[in-house]
Order: structure tokens, then sequence, then C-alpha cells
């Protein structure tokens, strides 16, 4: 990207990175690293997008006029999914935001109003391990994955309309107003499609319940990380009621705020 485009643009933050670095050896971070650019130009075979990794951050952009914004979420969504419960990754979580702007970069030089706006918002709006949308730049709804009728009990049980079900959709909108990335969607269109949730995709909730209950645990006396891995077991809970099959991987009893207003208070 040698001149300056109109991209989809994205800055994800690793959440707790700074105190991983003066936790571990330099050896672990780098593995961690390595293992994050693994999943990165895994996924990124398909839609090659422009994608930078330098301590904890990492920027995704694809011209606008060669990639479409719900393929692009697709891959944040993927992206964030695979970064908690791929197996040489789950120790730190992401947070992030989705604009649309100008972007220029060649070699060492970045910038652009897509690179300010999203550091902006990250900095003032995305404090939970959630990737935003900002939505001054993008359309207000991105569609779900799956807009047809297919003949799955999910389907039946909201009279073969995909829309109704709000786990489906690549986004979510949060208390705040804010729509963020569902990223445990990316398990949801193969559920539908195979008929059943699998064992591969059970094991992924399954990796991402102990995800959470392992943080909540060792950040028991935190209350400011603490509060960070409360809304993530939320999120957690709120997408296990899609479907009966993964009522028991829910976390305790708790509501998800976009269920009941009042467990935020």
């Amino acid at each position: 990207m040698s001149k300056s485009k109109d991209c989809f643009f994205a800055l994800i933050d690793i959440l707790g990175f700074s105190d991983y670095v003066k936790k571990e050896s330099c050896n672990n971070v780098y593995r961690f690293l390595s293992a994050i650019v693994e999943v990165v130009d895994r996924l990124n075979v398909k839609v090659k997008y422009k994608v930078e990794v330098f301590s904890d951050t990492i920027l995704l952009a694809a011209p606008s006029g060669i990639t479409d914004i719900a393929v692009f979420v697709d891959y944040i969504n993927a992206f964030q999914l695979e970064s908690i419960v791929s197996e040489n990754l789950g120790i730190l979580p992401l947070r992030g935001v989705i604009t649309r702007g100008e972007y220029f970069s060649k070699g060492k030089i970045k910038f652009g109003k897509a690179l300010v706006e999203a550091d902006e918002k990250q900095k003032n709006e995305a404090k939970n391990p959630r990737i935003i949308v900002n939505k001054d730049s993008l359309p207000p709804h991105i569609y779900p994955r799956y807009a047809c009728d297919v003949a799955t009990s999910l389907n039946r049980r909201f009279g073969g309309n995909l829309k109704m079900i709000p786990q489906t959709q690549r986004l979510h909108t949060d208390l705040d107003g804010f729509e963020y990335c569902n990223y445990l969607n990316s398990l949801v269109p193969y559920a539908i499609l195979d008929q059943s949730w699998d064992s591969s995709k059970i094991s992924k909730i399954a990796r991402h319940k102990k995800f959470i209950e392992n943080k909540l645990a060792a950040y028991a006396e935190d209350e400011t990380v603490k509060e960070k891995y409360i809304w993530m077991k939320k999120y957690h809970n709120w997408f296990c009621d899609v479907d009966d099959e993964l009522v028991g991987y829910r976390i305790d009893d708790a509501p998800h705020p976009h269920n009941q207003e009042e467990s935020l208070k």
C-alpha cells in the first residue's frame, strides 16, 4: 500500500500485554507473538489484507474497493476467536476498533485519518475485551452471515428467520450503544450447516469458557481487571443461550448486560 487509499481499517490492542512482558521471558513473549502472526497469516491466505504486528498493536487494512465490509468483519471475528481458543494462544484477550478512512503504509511509515480515528476511539471507548465499530464511518448495521432459511432447530425456534437470532449476527449492540464484533458468531454458521454443534465447535466453546474462568480466578482481587473478564463472562453466557446444546457451557448464572441492564450496576 504505497499510496493513501480509502480502507476498511482495524486497530487491535492486546490487553494486558505490558504486564505480560514484565513477567515473562523474552522467549515466551516471542512465542506468543509468533502464534498471533501465525493465526493472521493463516486467515490471510485468501483475503490478502495488509497486516502489521508490532509490540501489543495489530493493524489490518483492506482497500474498500477490493473487499466487502462484511468479509472484513468476518476476518476480525475469526481472528479474535482464534486468539482466545487456539492451543498456542489463549493468554490475553483483544480489544480494538474497526473504522473506514484514508490510510497510508510504505515501509516503516504509516499514517492516515483511519489510524487516528481508530486510536482515539480505542483509548476512549474500547476498554472491555471487545472490538467496536466506528459508526461515524461505517454503516450502522451489518446483516447476519446467513439471512436465508435453513431447516435447523435454530431456525424453527424463530420461525425460520435467522435475522431474529442475535447470536447469528456479525455485530451486537452493547448497552452503551456501540456495536462490537460478535466473534463467537464464527462458530454459528458451521453449526447451522452441519445441523449440530460438532465436537470441534464445542471444544472451542469449552476453551473460551475455561479461559474466562481462569482469568476471573487470577484477578479475583483486582477489581479493575476483573471487570473486563466479567464482561466476557456475560458475553459468553449470552451466546450460549443460542441453543440448548450450549447451555451447559454457561459460566454460573450471570445475566448478560444486553438482556438485563441492571446487571451492570
